[in-house]
């Protein structure tokens, strides 16, 4: 039981060290009353903006789910078992890869035929 206790408590202390709770002190009802308000209205302020987030992109959600059942109609899942990946294959962009420049011009032993022999390592 102590050492349950003892956890529980080296818990607290450890918050209490994180957020600087030590340095806060409550020596009357009214601060008391004062720090609860505060905290509460800490809480309702992230709730309110949670729920203001999730209100904008609740519709994106949405919106790909929904495409995402109408691609699932179209194409069969026993055949396709990465049906998702193929779903962003088919609705996005294909990405456009570039070859990387070197940046030092070095002079190459071997001809371009015998380094397409060699394979590129």
């Amino acid at each position: 039981m102590y050492l349950e206790r003892w956890g529980i408590e080296n818990v607290f202390k450890r918050a209490k060290g994180k957020f600087n709770l030590e340095k806060i002190r409550v020596l009357n009802y009214q601060k008391f009353v004062n720090i609860i308000s505060l905290i509460q209205f800490a809480i309702n302020a992230c709730t309110i903006t949670f729920l203001a987030i999730q209100q904008i992109t609740n519709p994106i959600i949405s919106g790909v789910l929904f495409c995402y059942k109408k691609f699932i109609h179209k194409k069969s899942l026993y055949t396709n078992l990465d049906s998702f990946i193929t779903f962003l294959q088919h609705s996005l962009k294909p990405l456009v890869h570039r070859p990387k420049k070197s940046k030092i011009h070095q002079f190459t032993l071997f001809s371009h035929r015998q380094l397409e022999k060699l394979g590129s390592f």
